[in-house]
Protein backbone atom coordinates (compact mmCIF):
# COMPACT_ATOMS: atom_id res chain seq x y z
CA UNK A 1 0.00 0.00 0.00
CA UNK A 2 1.00 3.67 -0.58
CA UNK A 3 0.72 5.96 2.17
CA UNK A 4 1.16 9.42 1.59
CA UNK A 5 1.85 11.91 4.50
CA UNK A 6 0.04 15.15 4.39
CA UNK A 7 3.19 16.96 3.58
CA UNK A 8 3.23 15.54 0.56
CA UNK A 9 -0.83 15.56 -0.41
CA UNK A 10 -0.13 19.08 0.10
CA UNK A 11 2.51 19.54 -2.63
CA UNK A 12 0.90 17.34 -4.61
CA UNK A 13 -2.53 18.63 -4.50
CA UNK A 14 -2.05 22.70 -3.87
CA UNK A 15 -2.92 23.50 0.04
CA UNK A 16 -6.61 24.26 1.38
CA UNK A 17 -8.89 22.14 3.12
CA UNK A 18 -10.98 19.48 1.13
CA UNK A 19 -14.05 20.17 -0.92
CA UNK A 20 -15.87 16.88 -0.32
CA UNK A 21 -15.50 14.27 3.08
CA UNK A 22 -17.00 11.43 2.73
CA UNK A 23 -17.63 9.07 6.03
CA UNK A 24 -18.16 5.88 4.47
CA UNK A 25 -19.51 2.72 6.69
CA UNK A 26 -17.41 0.31 5.31
CA UNK A 27 -19.30 -2.82 6.45
CA UNK A 28 -17.71 -5.80 8.73
CA UNK A 29 -14.85 -5.72 6.38
CA UNK A 30 -15.28 -7.71 3.13
CA UNK A 31 -15.50 -5.57 0.25
CA UNK A 32 -18.65 -7.14 -1.33
CA UNK A 33 -20.75 -5.55 1.66
CA UNK A 34 -20.30 -2.43 0.13
CA UNK A 35 -22.96 -0.32 -0.94
CA UNK A 36 -23.38 1.07 -4.41
CA UNK A 37 -23.17 4.52 -2.46
CA UNK A 38 -19.81 4.13 -0.18
CA UNK A 39 -18.10 2.45 -4.04
CA UNK A 40 -19.17 5.69 -5.80
CA UNK A 41 -17.61 7.84 -3.11
CA UNK A 42 -15.02 5.76 -2.76
CA UNK A 43 -14.22 6.44 -6.24
CA UNK A 44 -14.23 9.79 -6.01
CA UNK A 45 -12.23 10.11 -3.49
CA UNK A 46 -8.48 11.22 -4.19
CA UNK A 47 -7.67 9.87 -0.88
CA UNK A 48 -8.88 6.84 1.26
CA UNK A 49 -8.12 7.52 4.95
CA UNK A 50 -8.81 4.10 7.77
CA UNK A 51 -7.86 1.53 9.84
CA UNK A 52 -5.11 -0.68 8.62
CA UNK A 53 -7.54 -3.62 8.50
CA UNK A 54 -9.91 -1.50 6.18
CA UNK A 55 -7.28 -0.07 3.68
CA UNK A 56 -6.14 -4.03 3.36
CA UNK A 57 -9.51 -5.19 2.64
CA UNK A 58 -10.51 -2.59 -0.11
CA UNK A 59 -7.47 -3.94 -1.85
CA UNK A 60 -8.45 -2.85 -5.88
CA UNK A 61 -11.15 -0.76 -4.93
CA UNK A 62 -8.61 1.92 -3.45
CA UNK A 63 -5.79 0.91 -6.18
CA UNK A 64 -4.00 3.59 -7.15
CA UNK A 65 -5.31 6.19 -4.40
CA UNK A 66 -3.28 7.81 -2.11
CA UNK A 67 -4.07 6.08 1.67
CA UNK A 68 -3.62 6.80 5.03
CA UNK A 69 -3.71 4.21 8.17
CA UNK A 70 -5.43 6.14 10.93
CA UNK A 71 -7.76 4.79 13.23
CA UNK A 72 -7.89 8.26 15.92
CA UNK A 73 -10.56 10.95 15.25
CA UNK A 74 -8.69 13.61 16.34
CA UNK A 75 -5.01 11.90 14.11
CA UNK A 76 -7.83 11.61 11.20
CA UNK A 77 -9.06 15.38 11.62
CA UNK A 78 -5.20 16.63 11.76
CA UNK A 79 -4.42 15.01 8.38
CA UNK A 80 -7.73 16.67 7.24
CA UNK A 81 -7.14 19.91 7.73
CA UNK A 82 -4.02 19.73 6.41
CA UNK A 83 -4.76 18.19 3.16
CA UNK A 84 -5.13 19.75 -0.18
CA UNK A 85 -7.23 16.52 -1.69
CA UNK A 86 -10.57 17.47 -3.58
CA UNK A 87 -12.24 14.55 -2.39
CA UNK A 88 -11.25 12.47 0.83
CA UNK A 89 -13.11 9.37 1.88
CA UNK A 90 -12.57 8.15 5.13
CA UNK A 91 -13.78 4.63 6.09
CA UNK A 92 -15.43 3.60 9.51
CA UNK A 93 -16.10 -0.35 10.18
CA UNK A 94 -19.60 -1.57 10.53
CA UNK A 95 -22.36 1.46 10.32
CA UNK A 96 -20.91 4.99 10.25
CA UNK A 97 -23.73 5.25 12.98
CA UNK A 98 -23.37 2.72 14.95
CA UNK A 99 -20.97 2.52 17.75
CA UNK A 100 -18.93 4.12 15.26
CA UNK A 101 -15.26 6.42 15.18
CA UNK A 102 -17.47 8.35 12.74
CA UNK A 103 -19.19 9.99 15.41
CA UNK A 104 -16.17 11.97 17.61
CA UNK A 105 -14.95 13.12 14.09
CA UNK A 106 -18.09 14.03 12.94
CA UNK A 107 -18.09 16.64 16.10
CA UNK A 108 -14.38 17.77 15.28
CA UNK A 109 -15.64 18.55 11.65
CA UNK A 110 -19.09 20.53 12.75
CA UNK A 111 -16.69 22.68 14.90
CA UNK A 112 -14.37 23.24 11.94
CA UNK A 113 -17.47 24.08 10.02
CA UNK A 114 -16.35 21.17 7.43
CA UNK A 115 -18.80 20.30 5.42
CA UNK A 116 -19.03 16.31 4.91
CA UNK A 117 -21.40 13.68 4.21
CA UNK A 118 -22.15 10.45 6.13
CA UNK A 119 -22.66 7.22 3.97
CA UNK A 120 -24.34 4.20 5.69
CA UNK A 121 -23.02 0.50 6.08
CA UNK A 122 -24.06 -2.73 6.99
CA UNK A 123 -23.33 -2.94 10.95
CA UNK A 124 -22.25 -5.92 12.47
CA UNK A 125 -25.42 -6.62 14.41
CA UNK A 126 -27.09 -6.66 11.56
CA UNK A 127 -24.86 -8.86 9.38
CA UNK A 128 -24.68 -11.42 12.57
CA UNK A 129 -28.24 -11.63 13.01
CA UNK A 130 -28.59 -11.95 9.48
CA UNK A 131 -25.95 -15.19 9.81
CA UNK A 132 -27.77 -16.37 12.80
CA UNK A 133 -31.03 -16.38 10.76
CA UNK A 134 -32.68 -14.24 13.45
CA UNK A 135 -34.36 -10.91 13.45
CA UNK A 136 -32.51 -8.00 15.69
CA UNK A 137 -34.94 -5.10 16.68
CA UNK A 138 -35.84 -6.96 19.84
CA UNK A 139 -31.43 -7.24 20.40
CA UNK A 140 -29.94 -4.66 23.61
CA UNK A 141 -26.53 -3.65 22.45
CA UNK A 142 -23.57 -3.56 24.93
CA UNK A 143 -20.28 -1.93 23.89
CA UNK A 144 -17.83 -2.88 26.16
CA UNK A 145 -14.91 -1.11 24.15
CA UNK A 146 -12.72 0.74 26.64
CA UNK A 147 -15.51 0.60 28.94
CA UNK A 148 -16.29 -1.20 32.52
CA UNK A 149 -19.83 -2.35 31.89
CA UNK A 150 -21.99 -4.72 33.37
CA UNK A 151 -22.56 -7.90 31.72
CA UNK A 152 -24.76 -10.30 33.41
CA UNK A 153 -27.68 -7.19 34.47
CA UNK A 154 -28.19 -7.08 30.88
CA UNK A 155 -28.12 -10.50 30.07
CA UNK A 156 -30.31 -11.40 33.12
CA UNK A 157 -33.04 -8.83 32.40
CA UNK A 158 -32.81 -9.21 28.27
CA UNK A 159 -34.39 -11.89 25.70
CA UNK A 160 -30.86 -10.87 23.57
CA UNK A 161 -27.86 -8.66 24.44
CA UNK A 162 -25.11 -7.97 21.56
CA UNK A 163 -21.97 -7.56 23.24
CA UNK A 164 -18.96 -5.98 21.30
CA UNK A 165 -16.28 -6.93 22.76
CA UNK A 166 -12.34 -5.77 23.15
CA UNK A 167 -9.71 -8.04 23.30
CA UNK A 168 -9.83 -7.75 27.49
CA UNK A 169 -13.26 -8.04 27.65
CA UNK A 170 -13.58 -10.77 24.59
CA UNK A 171 -16.33 -13.64 24.65
CA UNK A 172 -14.61 -15.96 26.72
CA UNK A 173 -14.40 -13.69 29.27
CA UNK A 174 -18.32 -12.43 28.98
CA UNK A 175 -18.94 -16.48 29.43
CA UNK A 176 -17.31 -16.57 31.98
CA UNK A 177 -18.67 -13.87 34.12
CA UNK A 178 -22.14 -15.28 33.44
CA UNK A 179 -21.02 -18.66 34.76
CA UNK A 180 -19.84 -17.05 37.80
CA UNK A 181 -22.88 -15.20 38.63
CA UNK A 182 -25.38 -18.56 38.12
CA UNK A 183 -26.18 -17.96 34.27
CA UNK A 184 -23.79 -20.24 32.54
CA UNK A 185 -27.02 -22.30 31.26
CA UNK A 186 -27.58 -18.93 28.74
CA UNK A 187 -27.41 -19.80 25.00
CA UNK A 188 -24.51 -17.79 23.26
CA UNK A 189 -23.39 -17.21 19.70
CA UNK A 190 -20.01 -16.21 18.82
CA UNK A 191 -18.57 -14.38 15.67
CA UNK A 192 -15.18 -14.39 14.57
CA UNK A 193 -13.83 -12.33 11.75
CA UNK A 194 -17.38 -11.57 10.16
CA UNK A 195 -17.42 -11.25 6.71
CA UNK A 196 -14.11 -12.41 6.34
CA UNK A 197 -13.32 -16.20 4.14
CA UNK A 198 -11.88 -17.20 7.38
CA UNK A 199 -15.44 -16.05 9.26
CA UNK A 200 -16.24 -18.71 12.00
CA UNK A 201 -19.64 -18.62 14.39
CA UNK A 202 -19.38 -20.81 17.56
CA UNK A 203 -22.64 -21.61 19.24
CA UNK A 204 -22.91 -23.14 22.54
CA UNK A 205 -23.96 -22.34 26.17
CA UNK A 206 -21.64 -19.96 28.60
CA UNK A 207 -20.52 -22.58 30.81
CA UNK A 208 -18.99 -24.16 27.61
CA UNK A 209 -17.41 -21.54 25.95
CA UNK A 210 -15.85 -19.93 29.10
CA UNK A 211 -12.39 -21.67 28.09
CA UNK A 212 -12.40 -21.37 24.61
CA UNK A 213 -9.93 -19.06 22.46
CA UNK A 214 -11.25 -16.71 19.97
CA UNK A 215 -10.65 -14.19 17.58
CA UNK A 216 -9.85 -10.77 18.56
CA UNK A 217 -12.25 -9.70 15.62
CA UNK A 218 -15.18 -11.41 17.61
CA UNK A 219 -18.63 -10.18 18.78
CA UNK A 220 -21.06 -12.51 21.12
CA UNK A 221 -24.68 -13.01 21.25
CA UNK A 222 -26.66 -14.14 24.91
CA UNK A 223 -29.86 -14.93 24.78
CA UNK A 224 -32.34 -15.83 27.41
CA UNK A 225 -35.01 -17.19 27.33
CA UNK A 226 -36.38 -16.18 30.51
CA UNK A 227 -35.75 -12.66 31.54
CA UNK A 228 -36.13 -11.33 35.04
CA UNK A 229 -38.95 -8.48 34.54
CA UNK A 230 -38.29 -5.05 35.36
CA UNK A 231 -39.51 -3.84 38.86
CA UNK A 232 -41.82 -2.21 39.29
CA UNK A 233 -40.66 1.41 41.51
CA UNK A 234 -40.97 -0.02 45.36
CA UNK A 235 -40.46 -3.45 46.71
CA UNK A 236 -42.71 -4.17 49.51
CA UNK A 237 -41.23 -5.08 52.61
CA UNK A 238 -42.64 -8.75 52.77
CA UNK A 239 -40.39 -9.63 49.51
CA UNK A 240 -37.79 -9.77 51.95
CA UNK A 241 -35.57 -12.21 54.52
CA UNK A 242 -35.88 -10.39 57.63
CA UNK A 243 -35.21 -11.84 60.75
CA UNK A 244 -33.85 -9.67 63.48
CA UNK A 245 -31.89 -7.57 61.27
CA UNK A 246 -32.95 -3.97 61.01
CA UNK A 247 -34.37 -3.06 57.50
CA UNK A 248 -34.95 0.52 56.20
CA UNK A 249 -38.79 0.15 55.45
CA UNK A 250 -40.45 0.73 52.14
CA UNK A 251 -41.84 4.12 52.36
CA UNK A 252 -38.57 5.29 53.78
CA UNK A 253 -36.65 3.50 50.84
CA UNK A 254 -39.10 4.76 48.29
CA UNK A 255 -37.96 7.92 49.26
CA UNK A 256 -34.16 7.77 49.92
CA UNK A 257 -33.90 5.64 46.81
CA UNK A 258 -35.77 8.47 45.02
CA UNK A 259 -33.20 11.41 46.28
CA UNK A 260 -30.01 9.14 45.58
CA UNK A 261 -31.33 8.73 41.77
CA UNK A 262 -28.89 6.13 40.61
CA UNK A 263 -28.48 5.91 37.15
CA UNK A 264 -27.83 2.96 34.64
CA UNK A 265 -24.28 2.46 34.75
CA UNK A 266 -23.51 4.05 38.31
CA UNK A 267 -21.51 2.77 41.05
CA UNK A 268 -23.37 2.75 43.94
CA UNK A 269 -21.91 2.06 47.78
CA UNK A 270 -24.62 1.21 50.36
CA UNK A 271 -22.86 1.37 53.76
CA UNK A 272 -24.54 -0.64 56.56
CA UNK A 273 -26.42 -2.54 54.61
CA UNK A 274 -28.45 -4.83 56.95
CA UNK A 275 -30.59 -6.85 55.05
CA UNK A 276 -30.10 -5.58 51.44
CA UNK A 277 -33.58 -3.61 51.07
CA UNK A 278 -32.09 -0.78 49.47
CA UNK A 279 -29.25 -2.50 48.00
CA UNK A 280 -31.51 -5.08 46.52
CA UNK A 281 -34.26 -1.99 45.09
CA UNK A 282 -31.15 0.20 43.71
CA UNK A 283 -29.51 -3.02 41.93
CA UNK A 284 -32.83 -4.17 40.37
CA UNK A 285 -32.78 -0.38 39.11
CA UNK A 286 -29.97 -0.02 37.64
CA UNK A 287 -29.07 -3.64 35.69
CA UNK A 288 -25.97 -2.20 33.78
CA UNK A 289 -24.50 -0.23 36.98
CA UNK A 290 -22.74 -2.32 40.72
CA UNK A 291 -23.80 -1.57 44.54
CA UNK A 292 -21.44 -2.58 46.87
CA UNK A 293 -23.22 -4.00 50.19
CA UNK A 294 -21.09 -3.00 52.88
CA UNK A 295 -22.22 -5.20 56.46
CA UNK A 296 -20.47 -6.20 59.33
CA UNK A 297 -22.85 -8.20 61.59
CA UNK A 298 -22.57 -11.84 60.52
CA UNK A 299 -26.24 -12.36 61.02
CA UNK A 300 -27.39 -9.30 58.34
CA UNK A 301 -24.43 -10.44 56.28
CA UNK A 302 -26.55 -14.46 56.06
CA UNK A 303 -29.60 -11.93 55.27
CA UNK A 304 -27.31 -10.19 52.65
CA UNK A 305 -26.85 -13.19 50.61
CA UNK A 306 -30.49 -14.78 50.76
CA UNK A 307 -32.23 -11.86 49.54
CA UNK A 308 -29.36 -11.49 46.68
CA UNK A 309 -30.32 -14.92 45.54
CA UNK A 310 -34.24 -13.98 46.34
CA UNK A 311 -33.91 -11.44 43.91
CA UNK A 312 -30.98 -12.37 41.26
CA UNK A 313 -29.17 -8.74 41.99
CA UNK A 314 -25.81 -10.43 40.77
CA UNK A 315 -24.84 -6.51 40.10
CA UNK A 316 -24.86 -6.35 43.77
CA UNK A 317 -21.17 -7.18 45.78
CA UNK A 318 -21.10 -7.99 49.35
CA UNK A 319 -18.35 -6.40 51.48
CA UNK A 320 -17.53 -7.67 54.87
CA UNK A 321 -16.27 -5.42 57.12
CA UNK A 322 -16.45 -2.00 59.03
CA UNK A 323 -16.68 1.38 57.51
CA UNK A 324 -14.86 3.15 56.72
CA UNK A 325 -12.08 0.83 56.42
CA UNK A 326 -13.34 -1.37 53.42
CA UNK A 327 -14.07 1.62 51.87
CA UNK A 328 -10.21 2.64 50.64
CA UNK A 329 -10.47 -0.85 48.52
CA UNK A 330 -14.09 0.19 47.22
CA UNK A 331 -13.74 1.62 43.41
CA UNK A 332 -14.63 5.34 42.92
CA UNK A 333 -18.70 5.79 43.78
CA UNK A 334 -21.27 7.66 41.83
CA UNK A 335 -23.81 7.62 44.69
CA UNK A 336 -23.38 6.71 48.23
CA UNK A 337 -26.28 5.65 50.72
CA UNK A 338 -25.66 5.32 54.81
CA UNK A 339 -28.04 3.55 56.34
CA UNK A 340 -26.10 2.86 59.80
CA UNK A 341 -22.89 4.46 60.54
CA UNK A 342 -22.72 3.99 63.89
CA UNK A 343 -20.52 6.55 65.27
CA UNK A 344 -18.28 6.88 61.84
CA UNK A 345 -20.70 9.24 59.56
CA UNK A 346 -17.69 11.72 59.58
CA UNK A 347 -15.12 9.30 58.40
CA UNK A 348 -17.32 7.58 56.00
CA UNK A 349 -18.50 10.58 54.28
CA UNK A 350 -14.44 11.89 54.19
CA UNK A 351 -14.25 8.57 52.68
CA UNK A 352 -16.54 8.60 49.81
CA UNK A 353 -15.73 12.09 49.17
CA UNK A 354 -11.70 11.34 48.66
CA UNK A 355 -13.29 8.84 46.31
CA UNK A 356 -15.02 11.13 44.23
CA UNK A 357 -15.77 14.32 45.40
CA UNK A 358 -18.67 15.32 43.80
CA UNK A 359 -20.67 12.07 44.67
CA UNK A 360 -24.23 12.42 45.64
CA UNK A 361 -25.21 11.34 49.44
CA UNK A 362 -28.28 9.93 51.11
CA UNK A 363 -28.07 9.60 54.99
CA UNK A 364 -30.76 7.90 56.80
CA UNK A 365 -30.75 8.74 60.67
CA UNK A 366 -32.98 7.44 63.51
CA UNK A 367 -30.93 9.02 66.57
CA UNK A 368 -30.89 12.84 67.45
CA UNK A 369 -26.74 12.00 67.66
CA UNK A 370 -26.79 11.68 63.78
CA UNK A 371 -29.58 14.05 63.23
CA UNK A 372 -27.26 16.73 65.02
CA UNK A 373 -24.23 15.62 62.95
CA UNK A 374 -26.27 15.41 59.49
CA UNK A 375 -27.47 19.24 60.25
CA UNK A 376 -23.85 20.59 60.15
CA UNK A 377 -23.99 18.70 56.45
CA UNK A 378 -26.29 21.38 55.75
CA UNK A 379 -24.06 24.10 55.76
CA UNK A 380 -21.11 21.93 55.01
CA UNK A 381 -19.24 23.98 51.66
CA UNK A 382 -18.46 20.69 50.43
CA UNK A 383 -22.52 19.89 49.46
CA UNK A 384 -24.47 21.23 46.69
CA UNK A 385 -28.38 21.31 47.23
CA UNK A 386 -28.37 19.65 50.67
CA UNK A 387 -31.68 19.18 52.58
CA UNK A 388 -33.52 17.36 55.39
CA UNK A 389 -36.27 15.54 54.77
CA UNK A 390 -38.54 14.19 58.60
CA UNK A 391 -40.64 11.06 57.46
CA UNK A 392 -43.08 9.80 59.80
CA UNK A 393 -44.63 6.71 58.63
CA UNK A 394 -48.18 5.22 60.15
CA UNK A 395 -50.03 1.96 59.00
CA UNK A 396 -52.51 -0.08 59.82
CA UNK A 397 -52.28 -3.17 61.73
CA UNK A 398 -55.38 -5.70 62.57
CA UNK A 399 -55.73 -5.85 66.46
CA UNK A 400 -58.16 -8.62 66.81
CA UNK A 401 -61.33 -7.77 64.94
CA UNK A 402 -60.48 -3.67 64.36
CA UNK A 403 -57.18 -2.14 63.12
CA UNK A 404 -55.42 0.44 64.77
CA UNK A 405 -52.97 2.75 63.44
CA UNK A 406 -49.11 2.20 64.59
CA UNK A 407 -46.87 4.61 64.24
CA UNK A 408 -43.18 4.09 63.06
CA UNK A 409 -40.10 6.15 64.65
CA UNK A 410 -39.65 9.43 62.37
CA UNK A 411 -36.88 9.08 59.83
CA UNK A 412 -34.63 11.74 59.17
CA UNK A 413 -33.32 11.94 55.62
CA UNK A 414 -30.47 14.26 54.71
CA UNK A 415 -29.66 14.47 50.57
CA UNK A 416 -26.87 16.26 48.96
CA UNK A 417 -24.39 16.20 46.08
CA UNK A 418 -20.50 16.73 46.22
CA UNK A 419 -19.44 20.19 44.93
CA UNK A 420 -15.84 19.37 44.23
CA UNK A 421 -14.81 20.44 47.32
CA UNK A 422 -12.49 17.35 49.72
CA UNK A 423 -11.57 19.12 52.81
CA UNK A 424 -12.43 17.16 56.41
CA UNK A 425 -15.99 16.63 57.46
CA UNK A 426 -18.88 18.13 59.23
CA UNK A 427 -17.58 20.80 61.26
Amino acid sequence: MKNTAPGEADAREGCGTAKKIYLIGAGPGNPDLLTAEARNAIAESRCIVGAPRLLDAAGELISGKAQEPLIAAEEIFRFVAASGFPVLGLLFSGDAGFYSGARPLARLLRGAAYPFTVISGISTLSYFAGRLGRPWEDIRVVSLHGKRREITGPAARNRAVFFLTDREMNPAAICAVLERDGFGGLPVSVGERLSYSDEKITAGSARELAGRAFDPLSVALVENPDPMPSPAAGLSDRQFLRAAVPMTKEAVRIISVSKLAPEDGDIVWDIGAGTGSVSCEIALRIPGGRVYAVEKDAAALALLEENKKRFRVYNMEIVRGSAPEVLRDMPRPDRVFIGGSGASLREIIRAALEKNPRASLVINAVTLETLGQMALLLEDARFIGAEIVQLSVTKAEKAGSRHLMRASNPVYIFSGRGGGRNDDGPR
